[in-house]
């Protein structure tokens, strides 16, 4: 659901709630003016279409044009939050008690607004009742009550993990948002890069049911050249179909099936890519995004199925030499707002002559690799390396 908020003479209102499901605007196909560079842009789409592009620099912007294309007002800008963020304002200012749902805790939240969703089955919209009556709730718990310093705290370690996010027209308060980490934007790819994402293509609710793992192998060549090759695996773990006795359409709302547009960002100077999805060679689409190369793919997973893409790629200069003739790798990796966040595990092998001077907080060394494991990749994180010439 999308609200529209107003400031006006120093008070921030929150006006009419507007389901996709129920609005004219989001079932038309329209042409809205591209942001330069976005080459996930559809020339003509729909509304809900408007948020391909991982940055919200990005989408922000796109979305703004398209609700403007669309006959509304223009407007200054866009909040993205998503249930996870609310989540952890409700674990700040207290749960929220909602008719016909009760009371509604940070750690219920999710379960309630996303994992729920067959309790409308068969009806889509049966859900925006909910909705709508949540947003008055959201809106005393964000502004109301005080607290204010934990609330924004709460936000920021969301916008850490790209759960929220903030667009401005306006560049100064863009750039203002920008200094303390708020609009959502992928990292500077200086070195290594690594963010792997999936955007729904069948109108499915499955992704709250996805499992996502990420093995980054690493081979650093005395040159700063890093060879690479990564591995993504994607687990479609759901429960049965709703209703037993019926066959599952394999797309909208209830289904099980996942349709997906898998899409891996690398750094802008990657070069001999090649790729197999579930096994096979695949002919990878590779193309540049802003400040970064871009390899999509089409997948789709029966329930219960697993999918895997393996992609081979160099970056030469991951890692920077300096003239004492060491060398310094750095690595930034960026999550994707996710219920269940993906897992990650990154190798390094560094080339022979070589010993690290010092390893970043959950590193670890055998012989000459060095390696990191999370099972929850929560936040976007930066790693720099230095290695130095054995004497």
């Amino acid at each position: 659901s999308y609200a529209v908020m107003r400031w006006d003479s120093g008070r921030l209102d929150v006006g009419e709630t507007i389901s996709p499901a129920q609005d004219p605007r989001f079932r038309r196909q329209f042409s809205w003016r591209k942001v330069k560079g976005n080459n996930l842009h559809s020339r003509r789409s729909y509304i809900a279409n408007a948020t391909f592009a991982p940055s919200w620099s990005v989408s922000g912007a796109e979305l703004v044009r398209a609700w403007q294309r669309g006959g509304d007002e223009e407007h200054d800008g866009v909040v993205a939050v998503d249930v996870v963020a609310l989540g952890r304002l409700l674990d700040v200012s207290g749960p929220l008690t909602v008719p016909a749902l009760g009371e509604i805790t940070g750690a219920s939240l999710v379960e309630t607004l996303v994992g729920s969703y067959d309790d409308y089955y068969p009806d889509a919209t049966a859900q925006d009742a909910v909705n709508q009556a949540l947003i008055p709730g959201f809106q005393a718990a964000l502004f109301g009550g005080g607290g204010y310093v934990e609330k924004a705290r709460a936000l920021g370690e969301a916008a850490d993990g790209r759960h929220f996010a903030l667009y401005f027209r306006d560049l100064a308060l863009q750039d203002a948002a920008a200094d303390v980490g708020l609009t959502g934007d992928l990292a500077d790819p200086t070195g290594d890069y690594l963010f792997v994402g999936t955007q729904n293509t069948n109108g499915s609710k499955v992704d709250y049911y996805q499992r996502r793992s990420l093995d980054l192998e690493v081979r650093l060549d005395q040159d700063g050249t890093a060879s690479n090759r990564l591995g993504v695996s994607i687990a479609n773990d759901t429960p049965p179909f709703v209703d037993p006795a019926a066959v599952d359409p394999q797309r909208g709302y209830f289904t099980r099936w996942a349709g997906m547009r898998l899409g891996v960002f690398l750094p802008p100077t990657t070069t001999d890519v090649t790729g197999q999805l579930q096994g096979q060679p695949a002919d990878l689409e590779v193309r540049p995004h802003f400040d970064h190369e871009l390899l999509t793919q089409s997948l789709t997973l029966e329930p219960g199925a697993q999918g895997s893409l393996v992609v081979d790629y160099e970056v030469p200069e991951a890692a920077s030499k300096d003239d004492s003739g060491g060398l310094t790798y750095r690595l930034a990796v960026d999550p994707q707002g996710t219920v269940n966040p993906a897992a990650l595990s990154v190798s390094v092998r560094i080339p022979s002559g070589f010993s690290p001077a010092a390893l970043p907080e959950g590193w670890s060394q055998q012989n000459r690799t060095l390696s990191y494991r999370t099972d929850r990749l929560q936040t976007s994180t930066e790693w720099e390396i230095p290695l130095s010439p054995d004497n």
